[in-house]
């Protein structure tokens, strides 16, 4: 059998809690490919985005989402600490820097 499952933060019912969802994709059935982006949709409420392309942004609006994200998460970039091998993350211990080839 085939599963699609999300997992999404409900922050409404503990701090670290998740919410997950599951679909049974049908024995010899296809997937519908759009059901992720339906049932987030569905959730959160914008069932305007449901649509790709009525996302769109503007250069400027994606250059400034990059900038925010860059920002945000940059303290959790190991690939930005240098050479130090003490900055990959030890979740990933199989790889290796490319002076260790």
């Amino acid at each position: 059998d085939q599963y699609f499952c999300a997992e999404l933060p409900a922050p409404a019912k503990g701090r670290d809690a998740t919410v997950r969802l599951f679909h049974k994709v049908p024995r010899h059935g296809a997937h519908p490919l759009q059901f992720g982006r339906k049932a987030v949709c569905t959730l959160l409420g914008c069932m305007d985005r449901l649509r790709w392309n009525n996302c769109a942004q503007s250069e400027g609006e994606e250059t400034a989402a990059a900038e925010a994200a860059r920002q945000a998460f940059g303290p959790h970039d190991f690939s930005l600490a240098g050479d130090d091998a003490e900055a990959m993350p030890s979740k990933f211990p199989s790889l290796g820097r490319s002076r260790d080839l």
